[in-house]
């Protein structure tokens, strides 16, 4: 079993039963805003995130910026995406015992496809008296066959009690836990959450031997300029408005999963394009989905495993198996779709546009409309891919006849209100011979709409023919 997506979906659930220091919780200080919290339907997820819309098998990955488990309809939620054929991966602090034992309770072929990060956070668990509970449940995790890893924030308060740690896990049997990268959440950096120099930073936390930490410092600080699949093998979902980015940082939205359920998500890569300082969650991007080419990177099956004592290891075969791939594995783009997404998305982040790329958008546009013998064209959005678009149209002999946007007051001329659009669309067909839908966010819903007003009319949304694109 392949995978052939990573979905990172935020849990709408700020409470927790611990109080960690470095929390992203404790940082922006969001542990007693309950109003935060909100409830889930088991039902509209699962609908969501069938394999058909996901264009595949995926691996959903579901944090809360509290605790993950403590939402009373997560166990519901985790069964019906395991049930629909998707992997799925939890992020927990492992001492909610009932939640780990309904967990341990489901069917074979659902475990198979579970994976648990368990976080281990030492000083907390030592001031709640949970360290037993904690190693309790791994060990329920393992003599059920759930496929598991235990990983430990990379602080400065932590790196005295080494000792301390490393005894207690061997009086586990353990394995000694992998290390995570801190980070600073205050500011758009991202920088390590450490008062110690970089290299004394590292030094520190190398006695781990852990590859997951050595995989993240390998590109820890680097701005990436090349050409990124997020938005494409990656894509991070908002569950509660189910918003759907391009990244968990400055990523654009792309779509929303609870609309235009019948149909598959449409996906597009952010291109050369990154909004962030560096890709400080490059062990997913790169180690799980292999989002940058020719990057020399750990495997997720590397940074995620470990052999204890008695010579078990942590993942089980189905996920070891499927996280020794990469997601890039199975999907590439072709150097022309390369330049199309490059330019479109260029645009959408307000950046300029490579020339390479700017022809090769010119050139599919031209294909495209002439293999439909469309001559005439209505624009509906005209911010700077409309703009563009209109550009290209003019220099390929396509006539624009109306341009609607929400920013128009008044129709006059070529420019047209979306309430007069709204108002004629029925018999727009007979004006014009499609609708081009440059809305990235919510193009598919535009066209819909458009569809069910004039089924007749041929509508073009510029984000869904980007799927097409060989």
């Amino acid at each position: 079993m392949n995978i052939k997506r990573f979905f990172n979906c935020a849990v709408p659930v700020y409470s927790c039963n611990l109080k960690c220091s470095y929390c992203f919780v404790g940082q922006k200080d969001l542990s007693n805003r309950k109003d935060l919290n909100a409830t889930l339907s088991p039902e509209l997820i699962k609908q969501a995130f069938t394999t058909e819309r996901t264009r595949g098998r995926a691996l959903i990955n579901l944090c809360g910026m509290g605790e993950t488990l403590i939402p009373a309809e997560m166990i519901d939620i985790i069964r019906g995406l395991l049930e629909n054929g998707q992997f799925v991966s939890v992020v927990t602090n492992c001492t909610l015992t009932n939640k780990i034992m309904q967990l341990c309770e489901m069917e074979k072929q659902y475990k198979d496809r579970l994976f648990i990060k368990c976080s281990f956070h030492y000083e907390e668990l030592i001031r709640t008296n949970l360290l037993d509970v904690f190693f309790d449940n791994v060990q329920w995790l393992r003599e059920n066959k759930i496929s598991y890893t235990i990983e430990m924030v990379a602080n400065d308060s932590l790196i005295s009690k080494e000792k301390q740690i490393k005894d207690i896990f061997q009086s586990k049997n353990e394995a000694m836990p992998h290390i995570l990268e801190s980070r600073y959440i205050a500011d758009d950096s991202f920088r390590r959450l450490t008062n110690l120099k970089a290299e004394d930073h590292q030094q520190a936390w190398e006695k781990y031997d852990s590859e997951l930490f050595r995989a993240q410092q390998s590109l820890w600080g680097e701005k990436r300029s090349e050409f990124c699949m997020a938005g494409e093998l990656s894509v991070d979902v908002d569950l509660k408005s189910g918003c759907m980015a391009q990244c968990n940082t400055g990523g654009k939205q792309i779509g929303n999963i609870y609309e235009n359920l019948d149909d598959p998500m449409e996906f597009c890569a952010i291109g050369s394009n990154c909004p962030t300082p560096h890709c400080f969650i490059s062990y997913v991007w790169q180690g799980l989905c292999g989002n940058i080419e020719n990057i020399p990177y750990a495997t997720y099956d590397e940074m995620r495993n470990r052999k204890r004592p008695d010579g078990q290891e942590w993942l089980t075969p189905v996920i070891k198996g499927a996280f020794s791939k990469r997601c890039s594995d199975y999907l590439t783009y072709s150097e022309q779709k390369k330049q199309v997404v490059n330019g479109i998305m260029s645009l959408y982040y307000d950046n300029s546009v490579p020339e390479e790329a700017y022809m090769a958008l010119k050139e599919w546009m031209d294909e495209k409309l002439s293999n439909e013998g469309i001559r005439s064209v209505v624009l509906y959005g005209f911010g700077r891919i409309g703009k563009a678009l209109k550009e290209v149209f003019d220099s390929i002999d396509i006539k624009v006849v109306k341009i609607v946007d929400r920013s128009v007051k008044e129709s006059v001329g070529l420019y047209e209100t979306t309430d007069i659009f709204w108002s004629h669309v029925a018999d727009l067909h007979s004006k014009a011979d499609a609708v081009i839908v440059t809305p990235i966010s919510d193009g598919q819903g535009i066209k819909e709409k458009i569809t069910d007003k004039n089924p007749y009319l041929k509508v073009i949304n510029i984000l869904e023919e980007i799927q097409y694109i060989v």
